[in-house]
């Protein structure tokens, strides 16, 4: 950290008397420069969190001064090609609960907010980026990316939630391979806060969040062929119910903008592909009282006339 801190300090001043002097900032690139930025990139830190400290720590005001976002130079110090690998570095995490590095993450974030439009970034370049802080655990999606969102040409937020969702739906049906219970859950929790981080972004989130991840959808339900499967998708459905505070929210997401007998049809399809764990779905939503005793009824005459079938 001692060496980092040198270094940007060196690296301020040379620009900083560059900008005096009216000279390039190609003084100050080169390849060294270049090959030690990468290296520091592959070296931060990995753990969450570590994103609360960035602006303040060695590492950040390092990356930031490369980046031309450092209050004594706008000049970037580093070469494209450097960029493009930090990029990458955020946004190739194969962890499942989205840990990267969060200090690099946090300079690039940034980045894309102060020059949307740079030539430094592409838009697929602000995609990415803004898409590696939703999947991290931190609060730099809270704090940064999403007030930008909320902002920002509606382009960049369609383009992050439409990729987002569609990362969300891949992982609905991904194969429940845990060997204790305990994780699967733990990983469904996961799954259900990186859905309820897209609330704001989605018209009408409050409502009709679960209807854009697809629960509604009751091929869905059908489609999980084996019990740990089955198993998967409901631990990511309760889950997501729980992120609601009542009953009444729940069943409103749920069931938000369908008719009776779509949610007769959608209530049958869940109990059917889960009947050991249809007491717990049940309550989650209210019991009969919740739901309705001509859906309730309905439902159930459903659910007879398959069982029935089966047998």
């Amino acid at each position: 950290e001692c060496v980092v801190a040198i270094t940007t300090e060196l690296l301020e001043q040379m620009t900083r008397k560059g900008e005096e002097a009216n000279s390039s900032t190609m003084a100050v690139q080169c390849h060294v420069l270049d090959e030690y930025a990468k290296s520091l990139g592959h070296n931060d830190s990995n753990e969450p969190g570590g994103e609360m400290e960035a602006d303040k720590g060695p590492l950040g005001r390092f990356f930031k001064a490369c980046l031309g976002l450092s209050s004594e130079s706008d000049d970037v110090l580093v070469s494209p090609s450097v960029i493009t690998d930090w990029i990458k570095q955020v946004c190739d995490s194969n962890s499942y609960d989205g840990c990267c590095d969060a200090i690099l993450l946090d300079s690039l974030i940034s980045l894309v907010i102060t020059l949307p439009s740079s030539p430094l970034l592409s838009q697929s370049d602000c995609v990415n980026i803004l898409l590696a802080s939703w999947r991290h655990p931190g609060l730099l999606w809270e704090d940064k990316s999403l007030p930008f969102l909320q902002s920002s040409p509606s382009v960049i937020s369609q383009s992050v939630t439409a990729r987002a969702l569609s990362s969300l739906q891949e992982k609905m049906f991904h194969p429940y391979d845990h060997s204790h219970h305990n994780e699967g859950k733990n990983d469904s929790i996961i799954w259900s806060n990186k859905l309820w981080r897209l609330h704001s972004l989605l018209d009408r989130a409050h409502t009709s969040l679960l209807k854009h991840v697809g629960f509604q959808n009751t091929s869905h339900w059908s489609r999980p062929e084996s019990a740990n499967q089955k198993l998967w998708l409901h631990s990511c459905l309760m889950s997501s119910l729980k992120q609601y505070n009542t009953e009444g929210e729940r069943r409103q997401a749920l069931f938000y903008d369908m008719e009776e007998m779509d949610q007769v049809t959608l209530l049958t399809s869940i109990l059917t592909a889960l009947p050991e764990h249809g007491t717990l779905f049940m309550k989650s939503l209210g019991d009969t009282t919740g739901v309705g005793d001509n859906i309730l009824e309905l439902s159930c005459l459903d659910l007879l006339k398959h069982f029935k079938d089966i047998l």
